[in-house]
C-alpha cells in the first residue's frame, strides 16, 4: 500500500534552472525581471534565492559574469583608442579627477569683493523692508 502525501494546498513549485537564472542574471536582469520572466511574484524569486543557496550563487554568478562582460568590452573599447572610454576609466578605476582652476582678473571700474558684499547686504535691507 503506498502513502499518499498530504495536499498542503498552494500552487506547484516553479522550476526556476540554474543555468537559466544565471545566463538572465548575466544580463543583469533585476529580480523584478526574474519574476517577470518565470511568471511569479517577486516575492518568489526573493524568498527562493534567501532559502537556496545554489539559487542565490547562480544569481550572483551571472551577475558578476555580466559585470566582466561589460568591462572587458570597455577594455577593448579603450585599447582602440576611444578617448572618452580611456578618460572614464581613468575616473572610475584609478581615482583620476578632473582639474578645474579658475583666474578672476579685475579691471579698473570693476567692484571689488568688499563692494558686491556692502551691495548685498543692502539689497537684502530693501527686501526686509518691502515685507513689512
Amino acid at each position: 500500500m503506498s502513502v499518499k502525501k498530504k495536499n498542503l494546498g498552494g500552487r506547484p513549485k516553479v522550476k526556476m534552472g540554474l543555468e537559466e537564472v544565471e545566463n538572465l542574471s548575466r544580463l543583469n536582469c533585476t529580480m523584478e525581471e526574474l519574476a517577470a520572466y518565470f511568471r511569479v511574484d517577486v516575492r518568489t524569486v526573493q524568498l527562493r534565492a534567501q532559502r537556496e543557496p545554489a539559487f542565490r550563487a547562480a544569481i550572483e554568478r551571472g551577475q558578476a559574469l555580466g559585470r566582466l562582460s561589460v568591462r572587458r568590452q570597455q577594455t577593448r573599447l579603450m585599447d582602440q583608442g576611444n578617448p572618452t572610454i580611456s578618460i572614464w576609466l581613468g575616473k572610475q578605476l584609478l581615482g583620476q579627477r578632473d582639474r578645474l582652476e579658475a583666474e578672476v582678473t579685475m579691471k579698473d571700474g570693476d567692484m571689488t569683493l568688499e563692494q558686491l558684499l556692502a551691495i548685498a547686504a543692502q539689497l537684502s535691507a530693501l527686501q526686509k523692508e518691502k515685507k513689512k
